[in-house]
């Protein structure tokens, strides 16, 4: 059998984002499964069908590289349509109707009204005939015979046919809807699968007739959930999203092909080179049924990442003359579109104009004498800044952003902290339904270690955990969820609502050598100097660092008085960074390093352990894990190697790329903002603070580190390097042998 799938646009106006997506769903899987792509053009409807849509429609797929090995149109098929009409008459399997659309809806209010559902009353036999009225035509359900078919997205479907209303076929002047020839070309063209939106359901349970009707073996069904726009609900807008409006917005096609390719499943929307990753990938098993949410945010910032990698000869006829391979890959770290190429073209053939800040000349001045002596053949741009930390103390924005600004006349690349479309705040659905949670649950006196997924799982909150599963496991790597009404409630309330939606994620783990599964980040005095103490219970900065479990997650009760700023940065990112500027001291990465186990030691372990920083996956990712911290306090045993110099060098190297505000993310808490970050893709850190002195009003949030079933495939040396793993195989957390797990509420422990 060759898998052979159809595209069927209705020419009555352009392609939109969601006839895009199912079109690509029919083309992936047919390409996979080494098959045939049709696009079947469904022009029945005469009047409103126009050629220059059509030709609107070739053009679309062929920009977006989606290739059909041949056409079909609906119009020119009416013959096969009358021939199989006449023969299903004759069966008895279409019938004439009389009925005005008056009469109809008279008969559809009545049965509502009688508390029925609406479903067509056929005519009793030898009815007469209206006189003076055309019928049109109705195929007829056999109602003894049940429908059903195993789904390749929502799994096994069942209907009644008694309750489901004979489709209308044809038009009583001639003309044909979509159900019957829809069926009779899928049979007639050999279509072996239909993928589509789940709106057409009930369509594909009428139509699972129709096939036996035909004498056909219907095709497999995949009914994909539907598209949503970014602000959480059917959008009207993402039906006016068309094919132009994206080459308007200079989107490339292989972004929205990538971000379309990926959403509602359990795979990362990442950027990609070509169209093989999404051919393999595409697999119906790992589709999801929550709907599917469109941010064209999201879109942009993929497509700048796409570009971010584009080679030149991909590009070329698309920028300014006299841009060369050299040109492209300098200022392609900086592009969201292509057109914005020609911007940066003037700024390297300048002149450049900047607004130098007064504090900044005696720097500038520091940093041209160091310039004149730069050997400008080799990496002038880190020889240029080591030197010049080193001369001038300063770090991170202070030393970056005014060598930019004098070079470029402007900050370096787009603001990631000025986007949004990494806050997801929560609906006022979904706070009543954490309030009603959070009020019975309360009313128990249940010990928060006792809370499970059951206690707080409802269909109101699913769309939620999906969307930070989505996000946080197979997306951007994190997600902070705003509007937890914590000012409200009081500390065990707000641990109620925290803990419970966690273990709708995965399973809590313990935190430290107490067993502690609901932690506290608070300045409790401790000394992070001291092995045993922990930075989250000082107010000091925190440099980059990754955590014992699949996500990490932060609730804040209260900010701080001032600092405290989170910040967050791609490991992938940082892994390609250090591949293209260091790739000798990369390698020394890729070695396992020893840490400390700061006393939090498992039955039969080592007080130490060694990990590399980036770890090779057994399906070909990358996931990293770093505590520079733990590296360098793990000195203190003998047994332990030392430190070498090209070590330091390598983690000197992906600190100071990780401080480039260029490449991270910062955010500011407010009260009630969930933070959920990925262990293994995201590192995070946290800039020191200062903290109220009143003792109700410290800096406070909830921790919770969580073991995912659906987390990223591990290298064997995590579990064996670290506490061990859980029942289902994912990272533990800290376990000390006898030590109970708990979910305290005092964070002064």
């Amino acid at each position: 059998m060759t898998v052979t799938t159809r595209f069927a646009p209705s020419p009555t106006g352009t392609l939109h984002v969601g006839n895009v997506r199912t079109a690509l769903h029919n083309w992936l899987w047919a390409k996979k499964q080494g098959g045939r792509f049709i696009l079947r053009i469904d022009d029945t409807d005469v009047e409103r069908s126009k050629e220059e849509y059509v030709t609107q429609i070739r053009s679309d797929l062929d920009w977006l590289g989606l290739a059909w090995d041949e056409e079909a149109r609906q119009s020119a098929r009416f013959d096969l349509y009358e021939r199989h009409f006449d023969a299903l008459k004759a069966e008895g399997r279409i019938y004439a109707c009389y009925e005005t659309p008056e009469e109809l809806e008279l008969r559809r209010k009545i049965l509502l009204g009688r508390g029925l559902p609406p479903v067509y009353e056929r005519p009793a036999e030898g009815a007469a005939i209206p006189e003076g009225r055309i019928p049109h035509w109705r195929f007829r359900l056999d109602h003894a015979a049940p429908i059903e078919w195993d789904d390749l997205v929502r799994g096994h479907q069942k209907f009644d046919p008694k309750l489901l209303s004979d489709p209308v076929v044809r038009r009583a002047d001639g003309s044909w809807l979509y159900m019957l020839p829809s069926a009779i070309d899928d049979v007639d063209l050999g279509i072996t699968h239909v993928v589509r939106g789940e709106d057409h359901v009930t369509n594909t349970a009428t139509q699972i007739q129709m096939f036996a009707a035909l004498g056909a073996v219907p095709p497999l069904f995949a009914h994909e959930a539907l598209l949503t726009g970014s602000e959480g609900k059917l959008s009207k807008r993402l039906g006016s999203l068309g094919v132009e409006a994206f080459k308007e917005q200079g989107i490339e096609p292989l972004a929205l092909l990538a971000l379309l390719a990926r959403l509602c499943t359990s795979d990362p929307v990442e950027p990609v080179a070509d169209m093989t990753p999404l051919i393999a990938g595409i697999d119906f098993s790992r589709f999801g049924r929550a709907p599917a949410r469109f941010d064209e945010a999201e879109l942009a910032q993929l497509n700048a990442r796409i570009l971010h990698q584009t080679e030149y000869d991909t590009v070329a006829d698309r920028l300014p003359a006299g841009m060369g391979q050299a040109a492209w890959n300098a200022i392609r770290p900086n592009l969201t579109r292509v057109d914005d190429a020609a911007d940066w073209w003037s700024v390297v053939e300048g002149p450049v104009c900047a607004d130098i800040a007064s504090e900044d000349r005696p720097f500038l001045a520091e940093a041209a004498r160091v310039a004149a002596s730069l050997d400008w053949s080799g990496d002038p741009w880190h020889t240029l800044t080591g030197a010049l930390k080193e001369t001038t103390g300063r770090k991170g924005k202070a030393l970056f952003l005014p060598l930019r600004i004098a070079l470029t006349g402007r900050e370096h690349g787009p603001d990631m902290a000025a986007r949004t479309e990494w806050i997801r705040p929560l609906t006022p659905a979904e706070i009543a339904e954490l309030e009603a949670a959070v009020t019975r649950l309360d009313a128990t006196g249940i010990d928060i270690a006792a809370i499970g997924p059951q206690h707080l799982q409802s269909p109101g909150l699913q769309p939620l955990v999906e969307e930070i599963r989505a996000a946080v496991l197979h997306g951007r790597g994190f997600l902070l969820v705003r509007g937890v009404p914590v000012q409200q409630w009081s500390v065990r309330q707000c641990a109620i609502a925290y803990f419970g939606l966690g273990t709708l994620l995965g399973e809590p783990v313990s935190q430290n050598a107490m067993g502690h599964i609901l932690g506290h980040v608070k300045d409790i005095g401790a000394d992070y100097a001291r092995p045993e103490h922990r930075g989250y219970q000082t107010s000091a900065r925190l440099p980059y660092h990754c955590d014992s479990s699949d996500i990490v997650a932060l609730l804040c009760l209260k900010p701080s008085k001032a600092g405290g700023k989170s910040s967050l940065v791609s490991s992938w990112t940082l892994f390609n960074e250090m591949l293209r500027r260091h790739p000798d001291l990369l390698n020394e990465l890729l070695k396992p390093a020893y840490r400390d186990r700061r006393g939090e030691v498992p039955e039969g372990a080592e007080p130490w352990y060694a990990v590399p920083v980036f770890n090779p996956t057994p399906d070909g990712g990358m996931v990293a894990t770093y505590v520079r911290s733990a590296m360098k306090k793990a000195q203190r045993f003998p047994e332990v190697p030392r430190l070498t110099p090209e070590l330091e060098a390598a983690c000197d190297a992906l600190d100071a790329l990780a401080d480039d505000p260029a490449i991270h993310l910062d955010m500011d808490f407010r009260p009630g903002d969930m933070q959920f970050v990925s262990n293994h893709w995201i590192m995070h850190s946290r800039t020191a603070y200062e903290d109220f002195p009143e003792p109700q009003n410290r800096r406070h949030l909830f921790r919770l580190w969580l073991a995912c079933t659906d987390g990223p495939l591990l290298p064997d040396v995590y579990v064996r390097a670290w506490q061990g793993a859980t029942a289902q195989g994912r990272p533990a957390g800290i376990r000390v042998p006898g030590v109970p797990l708990s979910a305290p509420l005092d964070a002064s422990w």
